[in-house]
């Protein structure tokens, strides 16, 4: 073809086939787009372009799997022409035995239509060359415990069982001499949680064998090469398709054009409190719903409000903050808790380094908050609380300290009895607030609730400009 051609030839050992659909939608191929040809060669071009472009995709099949998945439908379009054929191979050599019984058949009906004096009439049953014409139906079942017909499982089960038969169909296909391209739409579509992470390794052992090409909303289905991975969007000028050349980049792209947001995965919400605990989320949330707004004080529309998300400790914490919070802090506002006791301060420490290397901001109480005198949540009520209750209960401390003026010290509970110890904190805070009609048992909570809602607010101003007034913040 280069021969018809102007321009010089060109030594390359690979072939490049353009294709782009015009207006009306039609495809065009093109192996030299925007090459002039020369004016005597026009029609030898053509006639040796359509040669070409006939050739190279007769050696490929492609193959279509729509978000609207209907499984008796792909079994028949998809599964079954090979089945069929399978089978035929196996009965090809039956086929003299196969005829001979239609001809059995054929002859018992021409004797009844000789006693019935039918004349220059005969009837005979004969098979295609083609045996897989005469097979009709095979019955596709599930056995998932309970063998039935496919038709009467889940469609999401029907889905994942179709995909997994793609790689035979496919192997059928490379044995005829054609390469399968599998065009997947919305795999995800119909498919439990479970399914989808089974359907991703199907897809992935698929694509070891025949090219794959995936369409998605689901980061499941997402591959982990930014080399593999293009954002498509419609622009002014139509379709744009861009590659990603990070994956750090490519994970932050599609999050966006998926309308998924890290955040979303836990659940967060715009304000969110990240605490050590099940004990910090519980007493924060009580201390919130007892601390009643009066004359412009107290209000904390955004903790009020906030998603207050415990772990399993400070060290769960920790690890969730190192891997996650540098995705988090931009798409939500967070503050976070840390108790006071050596293992939360040895945590803020360890975050800083850490964070400071890798120059994320994470600043103390701007970003977060350590809990005052060394103590763990159970220090925010007052000193004589606590007094009280090492009184009344010794047992439920491994360790209390106080000096002359009965000030505390230093107090840690033994692991069986913070559940007793913060149930008799709320009573007692309860109590005096019946009794004197204050607040003076908050005190420190309140510190601590004013420093997170100035925080949360400045963060929420950052992120949702537009949305500042989302909670009613008062000025």
């Amino acid at each position: 073809m280069q021969d018809c051609l102007e321009s010089e030839k060109r030594q390359e050992s690979t072939i490049q086939l353009f294709l782009y659909y015009s207006s009306a939608g039609k495809a065009v191929y093109q192996f030299f787009p925007n090459a002039k040809i020369k004016n005597k060669l026009t029609q030898n071009f053509r006639s040796l372009h359509l040669q070409a472009v006939q050739k190279i995709l007769s050696e490929f099949s492609c193959k279509t799997i729509p978000s609207v998945k209907d499984p008796e439908q792909l079994f028949s379009t998809l599964l079954l022409p090979f089945i069929k054929r399978s089978v035929a191979v196996v009965l090809q050599p039956h086929l003299p035995q196969i005829r001979n019984a239609l001809d059995e058949v054929s002859s018992a009906v021409n004797t009844v239509i000789e006693l019935g004096k039918l004349k220059n009439i005969r009837v005979g049953i004969d098979v295609d060359e083609n045996i897989d014409r005469m097979l009709s139906n095979f019955d596709f079942h599930i056995d998932d415990g309970i063998k039935t017909s496919a038709n009467s499982k889940g469609s999401g089960l029907q889905a994942a069982t179709i995909l997994s038969s793609l790689k035979w169909i496919g192997t059928e296909e490379r044995k005829n001499g054609r390469e399968t391209i599998w065009l997947l739409e919305e795999p995800e579509s119909y498919l439990h949680p479970e399914l989808a992470k089974s359907c991703v390794a199907i897809i992935e052992d698929l694509s070891e064998l025949n090219h794959v090409v995936i369409t998605t909303h689901a980061v499941s289905f997402v591959g982990h090469q930014p080399d593999q991975i293009y954002e498509v969007a419609i622009g002014s000028a139509g379709t744009i398709a861009k590659q990603c050349q990070t994956y750090s980049e490519a994970t932050s792209s599609i999050r966006k054009s998926l309308g998924l947001r890290y955040s979303d995965f836990f659940q967060l919400g715009k304000a969110n409190l990240l605490v050590e605990g099940v004990s910090d989320r519980e007493i924060l949330s009580w201390a919130l719903s007892r601390i009643k707004p009066h004359r412009g004080k107290n209000e904390f529309p955004l903790l009020r409000q906030a998603t207050i998300m415990d772990f399993t400790g400070v060290s769960s914490l920790k690890d969730f903050l190192k891997h996650s919070y540098d995705f988090i802090r931009n798409e939500v506002a967070t503050f976070i808790i840390l108790d006071g006791d050596e293992a939360g301060v040895d945590a803020a420490n360890a975050l800083n380094r850490f964070f400071s290397n890798k120059a994320i901001p994470f600043s103390p109480n701007k970003d977060y908050a350590v809990l005052p005198k060394g103590f763990p949540i159970e220090g925010l009520f007052p000193d004589k609380f606590i007094v009280e209750m090492h009184e009344n209960h010794p047992g439920w401390f491994s360790n209390f300290n106080a000096d002359m003026h009965m000030n505390v010290l230093a107090f840690s509970l033994k692991d069986g009895s913070k559940g007793s110890m913060q149930r008799a904190l709320m009573a007692r805070a309860e109590k005096e607030t019946e009794e004197v009609g204050n607040y003076v048992w908050a005190k420190e909570f309140i510190l601590l609730f004013q420093l997170a809602e100035k925080q949360l607010a400045r963060k929420i101003e950052e992120i949702f400009p537009s949305e500042i007034n989302f909670l009613k913040i008062k000025s």
